[in-house]
């Protein structure tokens, strides 16, 4: 006669085996759902900088067809006409405005340089010409705040030179720049 060990046929798995399957489950369910979480901030964060910089654009080309009124350096808004009230702007005119940030750079950097032979352009015209003559671009800045899954929001700074005229608003200059072969062609 056989004797049998009644444990010796039971298959399965110990109670250590599935803690430890259970524990490693665990783990990289954590990290799969991490890597998850980044990636649509991530996504979330693109979008919002794709939409920031079309607004900031959009904005940029509003100025230079002089359709923003009453414009000034440090005016500033949100987007909510567009449908995106949570993005804000401000806006700086000129080379000394306010949202400018030239305390910091580098005396090697194309930005310094840049800014040094403006002035001294500036300097000569103004010796030239005298004072009541309005340099041909303006610089204009827009800054763009726009939400991120970060606490703080993010930025967007959009920098050019456009003309004068659009950015005070001045059609007489426009006209005494581009003239007219006839009075009815003239912008008021």
């Amino acid at each position: 006669m056989r004797t049998f060990n009644r444990y010796a046929h039971k298959r399965g798995f110990t109670l250590m085996e599935v803690m430890a399957a259970v524990m490693l489950i665990a783990i990289v369910l954590t990290v799969l759902m991490e890597l998850r979480n980044k990636s649509v901030a991530r996504a979330a964060d693109g979008r919002n900088l794709a939409v920031a910089t079309r607004l900031g654009a959009t904005l940029m080309h509003r100025v230079e067809a002089a359709m923003v009124r009453d414009l000034n350096d440090g005016m500033s808004g949100d987007f909510s006409e567009d449908g995106y009230a949570e993005f804000s702007y401000t806006i700086g005119v000129g080379d000394s405005s306010m949202v400018t940030d030239s305390s910091d750079l580098d005396t090697d950097s194309p930005e310094y340089v840049w800014r040094q032979a403006l002035e001294k352009r500036e300097d000569d015209r103004l010796e030239e010409e005298g004072d009541d003559i309005k340099p041909e671009k303006t610089r204009v800045i827009i800054i763009v705040n726009y939400p991120s899954f970060a606490e703080e929001p993010l930025e967007y700074r959009l920098e050019t030179l456009l003309d004068t005229w659009a950015v005070e608003q001045d059609f007489e200059l426009y006209n005494a720049i581009w003239g007219s072969n006839n009075d009815t062609a003239k912008i008021e």
